[in-house]
């Protein structure tokens, strides 16, 4: 089983990059969503780039995320999807919502263009 890890940086004023390394599972889901409570407020930017796997409940984190930003009129991206991860967003159709960008110059412009950042 691999290890999980979270990083967090704030790259820029107001928001919070949440970078989730190895599996964003069960156990990894807590851990972020304390993050995301102690930056509430903040534009959330997801780098899923060292994410190897992500199940339901990763999944399920990210969609109330984007739930509670489109309501509150907060900033929020991911970026970095590839293998597993990119493969399960595209099953839950996270792929084409247009919070969900390639890389984080991508998903910096999406934030900016969106009044977020």
């Amino acid at each position: 089983m691999a290890q999980s890890a979270l990083n967090v940086r704030e790259p820029a004023d107001g928001c919070c990059e949440i970078e989730i390394v190895g599996e964003f599972d069960l156990e990894a889901a807590p851990q972020v969503q304390e993050t995301m409570e102690e930056h509430d407020g903040s534009v959330l930017l997801f780098n899923l780039e060292a994410c190897e796997f992500i199940d339901s409940t990763g999944i399920a984190v990210i969609v109330q995320a984007a739930k509670t930003a489109e309501a509150t009129g907060r900033g929020i991206a991911a970026f970095g999807c590839s293998g597993q991860v990119e493969r399960v967003f595209d099953i839950t159709g996270l792929l084409g919502r247009d919070f969900v960008q390639p890389d984080r110059t991508a998903a910096l412009a999406h934030l900016r263009a969106s009044g977020s950042e």
